[in-house]
């Protein structure tokens, strides 16, 4: 059985792609195809333009933007794909590629097969920016497990049509009145216009297949982005499309779309949150898949993430966005731990995975970073392929896997373990980036970490590396003549760590190591 949905009235659709689906016993039906936006590969800041600066009244500057695209449809089994492309189709890829997913290539159309819980990238002409993201899900039955249900059945929701909806004093369209003990079921075909805002809020579950969107506030969205390139920019008040905080708990997020102005999911003070099947995409400045501080707890599987910034973030302070601060929850609680990410597909800008950075500057105790497993994913692209970024830009800011101490910040016992990492040609960067940093060197308004440790990577395979990589840099601001020898990193493992099957080395051509840096291996 194949299960679809029309898009609502409203929705921003593809010019570009046709998908047809079908099951063995079934004839071909046609998926309608959405548009979502991703960062053009320069990824330099822009001066905005004084009429966007003007309409967004957020940062003065931007990045530029292109059209990309997805799709999705349910199967109890092995579904049939069809895709015609518009444009003239010299190559097509399927990603991840470790798959090696067989397609039958016929001029501008391919066909394969997909079965339940498969994200696949279809990727033509080389182009990663404007590639077809297609989602097959097993088949969604609409369960209220809950004392409350809110239904949106397929339709286009706004606070001009929906009670639940309403605008905010910045003009933000939120539904932030949902009562504890609530399912909230978005039905294949639905589209819901607003952030979902949940502020010291208990056993609630948002799921099904529609989308949450809040692509149209966007810049040219009225223009349904009819230019081949945008800006890439976020008002001051912008919100996550999903923003839990205020302590809240026991949280299901399950198999939706998010198709974001801003940030993808951003969390606050709460823990017990899981978030499974969910498909993420954002744009702009600023613009993490899954934001989170303060958090316990939590479960990040079966994820598709394309973000401008980082696609995981994980922190113990909130940073500078001012919605964002939960400042009057008393709960504050310096840690982050026991967060799972597993069985994922990540696409970024800057860095697949964020940990630490932006902490409180406690010292008794120390905000702390703790028991991280990070497992069974593909990093299949990381788009920042510019070639004017310069080495010395890339040698501070990137790292697909990136670990920092800032603040006085405590983080260990960090697992990456069977990670596939595609190295998009052009990339300029390193894979692994651990930094316990100073005074001088903390970015933004932080000040020097304290320690990192216990770190370890274990069957990580890298491919498609350029014949000259940079290597990856495990740092410490600190000597081992710092009377204080807890500051520093320490404890850092490598096992079964390859670039194109050729081992890692514990040499200066794969890793090098500055400052009150003890205990590495590599084997």
């Amino acid at each position: 059985m194949i299960k679809t949905a029309a898009a609502p009235d409203g929705a921003i659709l593809s010019d570009i792609y046709a998908v047809y689906v079908k099951s063995s016993d079934t004839d071909y039906k046609k998926l309608d195809v959405y548009t979502a936006l991703t960062t053009y590969g320069d990824v330099r800041y822009r001066d905005l333009p004084p009429e966007i600066f003007e309409e967004f009244d957020g940062l003065p500057y931007g990045i530029l933007t292109k059209k990309t695209y997805f799709s999705s449809f349910d199967a109890d089994g092995t579904a049939e794909v069809k895709i015609v492309c518009s444009e003239n189709a010299d190559s097509f890829k399927i990603k991840p590629e470790t798959l090696n997913k067989p397609f039958a290539q016929d001029g501008n159309s391919i066909s394969f097969t997909m079965s339940p819980g498969e994200k696949l990238v279809i990727e033509v002409n080389g182009d990663l920016y404007s590639s077809l993201k297609l989602f097959c899900n097993s088949v969604s039955v609409s369960a209220n497990d809950k004392e409350n249900f809110i239904e949106f059945k397929p339709g286009y929701y706004t606070e001009e049509n929906c009670d639940y909806i309403r605008m905010n004093e910045h003009g933000v369209p939120v539904m932030d009145c949902i009562p504890d003990h609530t399912t909230i079921y978005i039905h294949d075909g639905a589209v819901l216009r607003a952030a979902v805002i949940l502020k010291n809020k208990h056993d609630i579950k948002i799921c099904g297949r529609g989308i949450i969107s809040l692509i149209e506030r966007c810049y040219s969205a009225k223009n349904n982005f009819s230019e081949p390139i945008q800006y890439g920019a976020f008002r001051y008040w912008a919100m996550p499309n999903i923003y839990i905080h205020g302590g809240s708990s026991d949280i299901d997020i399950e198999g939706i779309i998010l198709n974001c102005e801003f940030r993808g999911i951003t969390i606050r003070n709460s823990d017990k949150i899981n978030v499974t099947n969910v498909k993420v995409f954002t744009s702009c400045v600023n613009a993490d898949g899954i934001n989170v501080a303060n958090t316990r707890k939590m479960l990040i599987k079966d994820c598709y993430i394309q973000s401008h910034d980082d696609c995981i973030a994980i922190y113990t302070a909130c940073d500078s966005i001012p919605t964002l601060a939960d400042e009057d929850c008393a709960a504050v609680i310096h840690v982050s731990s026991d967060i799972e990410a597993c069985g994922c597909i990540l696409y970024t800008t800057a860095r697949h995975f964020m940990i630490g950075g932006h902490a409180t500057g406690c010292t008794d105790p120390h905000d702390l970073i703790e028991n991280i497993s990070l497992h069974d994913i593909e990093l299949i692209d990381t788009s920042s392929v510019s070639k004017e970024r310069t080495i010395e830009h890339a040698q501070y800011w990137s790292g697909f896997l990136r670990i920092l101490s800032q603040t006085e910040q405590y983080v260990r016992n960090i697992s990456f373990k069977n990670i596939n990492i595609n190295w998009t040609q052009g990339y300029i960067g390193k894979i692994v980036h651990i930094e316990v940093r100073s005074d001088k060197t903390a970015s933004y308004t932080e000040k020097h970490g304290y320690r990192i440790e216990n770190i370890s990577f274990e069957n990580i395979n890298i491919c498609h590396c350029p014949e000259n990589i940079m290597p990856s840099v495990i740092l410490s601001a600190f000597d081992s003549d710092n009377p204080d020898s807890r500051y520093g990193v320490c404890g850092v493992h490598f096992k079964n760590f390859t670039y194109d099957g050729k081992p890692m080395k514990y040499t200066p051509d794969y890793i090098i190591t500055s400052g009150n840096v003890t205990d590495i291996t590599v084997s």
